[in-house]
């Protein structure tokens, strides 16, 4: 037998002040001594222990281990203590000879505490000890083997290109006398950590990645939580830092005129996408301006389909409503509650409604919501632009009528909080067609006899000019179309 004293066990993290125990319940003072005056507060017990838990390490299977628990008479006058015995076969606890002797003001009194495991894990019972006013605990652990990675107090990435990902790895050793089972997690969603589970053997050694992806510019703080798993779970902590900022990307132009184009034709114009940085950025052309109008303009898609789902749904049923029972229903009845008694026409029509919004909601949520217009149309639509380069990016322009047309589009780029604008416009031409003259002045006439005139309808453009004529409504004339290349 090995006999130990008792002592505060140090924490790895510094000293700490003591916790002091608290009562879990009150007795009455007056059935247990005349003394009922005292000077200790109530939320504190008669009797000081010298720990707030006592802690066995370092032991052996089938040892017999003891400490030495000692509690100090805090009031004015002498006081007795009682500490029951410990409800666990592998804890006993000894006092004094004369356990109903009181204890004098300022005294200890000591109790041993013996402790014979069995094997290598771990024990916690709880010590009830009496006084003449109150009952508290004190609580009493055997730490076992236990796993231990060896992880830093912080991790700092540093400065980050704004909506890229910067990934560090981490060597871990496990330190401890057991395998360790864990399982990461991270508390702000701009870190991440992978493996979400990993087992690690003593003494042997794993990577972990982890990753810092900042959609804003700003710093940013975090912390990585790594679970032991198995037995009693513990949790380790390591602080997460990094710093997101702008790079520089730029348009090579913010707005683009483009050449006036004739209907059903063409004109092109090309700009630079340029990457002044150190890292390769990834882009893409957006329809609006920021994310939040993107996503709301998600959401009022999906309000729409909602609506009208609900009004196919009305007509469906409208028409099945009206549609005679078939005697088919009848052979349906094996079918449980109330689908026994729809047929199977109806049934297929429903489950055909709700597979098509189905689908039509899946492409919602999948859609990038790139750029899209019926007059311009910009190549690529998304590509990487490698570090200190630029890419060429080519603006076609179509227009369908005559008019002017303009229209911006957004640029998102890794490296870039804010989306970057491009203003385009251009005019579209119509066909070009011209009369001969304007006016036809036939002079004075003869009643009867018949004029003829010649009037005609040159195409000055570079598109085909298609034309209507419409003759006028005095019977007096008569119009007759040849047609000349």
């Amino acid at each position: 037998m090995r006999s130990l004293d008792m002592a505060l066990v140090p924490s790895q993290d510094g000293p700490k002040k003591q916790r002091v125990a608290r009562p879990v319940e009150l007795l009455c003072l007056e059935d247990n001594t005349s003394q009922i005056n005292s000077t200790v507060p109530i939320d504190e017990p008669l009797f000081k222990p010298s720990v707030s838990v006592l802690h066995f390490a370092n032991y052996e299977p089938f040892s017999t281990v003891e400490k030495t628990l000692r509690f100090r008479n805090s009031d004015y006058v002498a006081r007795r203590i009682k500490v029951n015995a410990p409800k666990s076969p592998y804890f006993s606890i000894s006092g004094p000879k004369r356990s109903a002797s009181k204890v004098a003001t300022g005294m200890e009194v000591s109790f041993v505490i013996t402790f014979k495991p069995q094997e290598v894990r771990e024990y916690a019972v709880d010590l009830v000890c009496c006084t003449e006013r109150e009952k508290f605990i004190v609580p009493v652990k055997a730490a076992g083997f236990r796993p231990r990675l060896s992880l830093p107090r912080e991790l700092n990435f540093g400065a980050a290109a704004v909506k890229s990902t910067l990934a560090k790895s981490m060597l871990v050793q496990n330190t401890g006398a057991c395998i360790a089972r864990f399982r990461l997690s991270c508390d702000v969603p701009e870190f991440s950590a992978s493996p979400s589970e990993g087992v690690v053997h003593p003494g042997q050694m794993a990577t972990l990645e982890l990753s810092f992806s900042p959609q804003r510019v700003e710093p940013y703080e975090g912390r990585l939580l790594v679970e032991y798993l198995g037995g009693k779970k513990t949790v380790a902590t390591v602080l997460l830092r990094g710093m997101a900022e702008d790079v520089d990307v730029h348009l090579s132009a913010n707005s683009l005129q483009l050449e006036p184009a004739y209907v059903s034709l063409q004109s092109q114009r090309s700009f630079k996408v340029r990457n002044a940085s150190e890292i390769p950025v990834m882009f893409s052309w957006k329809q609006f301006s920021d994310s939040g109008e993107q996503e709301a303009e998600r959401q009022r898609l999906r309000v729409d389909l909602e609506r009208m789902q609900q009004l196919e749904e009305a007509h469906l049923e409208e028409a099945l409503a009206r549609l005679p029972p078939s005697e088919e229903e009848e052979s349906d009845g094996d079918l449980s509650g109330d689908e026994g008694h729809v047929s199977a026409e109806a049934r297929a029509a429903r489950s055909a409604l709700a597979t098509k919004y189905r689908h039509l909601r899946q492409a919602l949520e999948k859609d990038n919501m790139v750029f899209s217009d019926d007059v311009f149309e910009i190549k690529p639509l998304s590509g990487e632009v490698r570090a200190l380069s630029e890419v060429d990016v080519h603006v076609t322009f179509r227009p369908d009528t005559a008019a002017d047309y303009a229209c911006t589009a957004y640029l998102d780029v890794v490296g870039r909080e804010e989306r970057l604008p491009v203003w385009l416009t251009g005019i579209g031409i119509g066909p070009k067609g011209a009369l001969s003259y304007d006016v036809l002045d036939l002079g004075d006439v003869f009643v009867g006899h018949p004029y003829a005139y010649t009037l005609s309808i040159d195409n000055k453009g570079d598109i085909p000019a298609v034309w209507r004529l419409n003759g006028p409504e005095d019977d007096s004339f008569a119009v007759n179309r040849r047609m000349v290349p």
